[in-house]
């Protein structure tokens, strides 16, 4: 018998709005998403993404395909769901996902039937082949994005892909439908810069709002990595701390003015101490339906000795992120 668990609270197909064309979306600058890859594994828990799926493949007119892996020596269970193993089973439980869509969305299925041990591999190998540009995805870390599973299936495809990953915390926020308010963390590495100006571009193709936090660090809240240096230099550590400052106002004046120019409604916030503490208190505050970020995407002991901002968000964040590598 087949396993119904498409009840994920997609919005009716009877719903329509005005699909954009992908360079429309993008303001003829970035090519926003035309076209997302979802794996699923047939659990309730993975399925917990595709409401924002829905919307923001509505609203782009993205093309979706969802995608199930055979996985060799796959577990029986799979977050208290029966684990899909049979090819046929799996193909109707895609077929009933598919339909929870609007019917202005275009959705295809597949089933890799051969029996897959490398996840990570087989999700960037299938993006590749479809030429998705977006992979969502809801994280099964316990207690939200754990590190252990950031580095293990999402981190891996970003890093094997390069492609930005749409993530859904396990025991985030009720599942979205709507994207009306982003969340933009800025910082002045300037690996990270495209970040900020992609999250104007996305809010603006969605029609949502922004809120830009810059933070910058005190000697007390400074990273392991700088915090040693400024105990030995704490007057040209001082210095330095205010020359950060500056180019943060700087940056997040430039990233306004950017968003002005989209007609993006934006503020910006420019806070000083521990960077993670004071985004996570802006998220919990203002409840955004998304976080756009930039991270280096790294996995293993270079992650453990240089954690990213990125990475330690990602491991508290309870609202959706939208995740692009540098």
């Amino acid at each position: 018998m087949a396993h119904n668990r498409s009840g994920v609270g997609l919005r009716s197909a009877d719903h329509r709005t005005e699909s954009l064309s992908a360079r429309e979306a993008a303001g003829g600058g970035m090519t926003m998403f035309g076209h997302i890859l979802v794996p699923l594994d047939g659990s309730n828990l993975a399925q917990g993404i595709l409401p924002l799926v829905a919307f923001v493949s509505e609203k782009l007119g993205s093309r979706v395909t969802l995608l199930h892996l055979l996985e060799r020596h796959a577990r029986p269970h799979v977050h208290a769901d029966r684990h899909l193993m049979d090819h046929a089973e799996a193909e109707t439980y895609l077929r009933q996902v598919r339909q929870a869509f609007p019917a202005a969305v275009h959705v295809e299925t597949h089933t890799h039937a051969p029996r897959v041990g490398d996840v990570a591999g087989s999700i960037v190998d299938h993006a590749s082949e479809i030429g998705a540009d977006l992979v969502a995805l809801t994280t099964h870390g316990a207690g939200g994005l754990s590190r252990a599973v950031f580095g293990s299936i999402a981190q891996r495809v970003m890093e094997r892909s390069r492609l930005p990953v749409l993530l859904r915390p396990p025991r985030g926020q009720p599942p979205h439908d709507q994207v009306r308010s982003i969340l933009v963390p800025v910082d002045v590495v300037p690996d990270h810069a495209p970040g900020a100006s992609r999250g104007i571009d996305v809010a603006r193709a969605l029609g949502a709002s922004v809120l830009l936090v810059g933070v910058t660090p005190t000697r007390n809240s400074l990273s392991p990595a700088r915090s040693a240096p400024a105990q030995l230099l704490p007057a040209t550590t001082n210095v330095l701390l205010q020359v950060e400052q500056t180019q943060l106002r700087q940056r997040l004046a430039s990233v306004e003015s950017h968003a002005a120019r989209q007609g993006v409604p934006c503020r910006a916030e420019l806070l000083n101490g521990d960077p993670v503490d004071l985004l996570l208190a802006v998220e919990q505050r203002e409840q955004p339906d998304l976080v756009v970020i930039a991270s280096r995407g790294r996995s293993g002991p270079d992650a453990a000795l240089n954690e990213s901002l990125g990475e330690r968000l990602c491991a508290q964040c309870r609202a959706p992120l939208l995740v692009f590598p540098v």
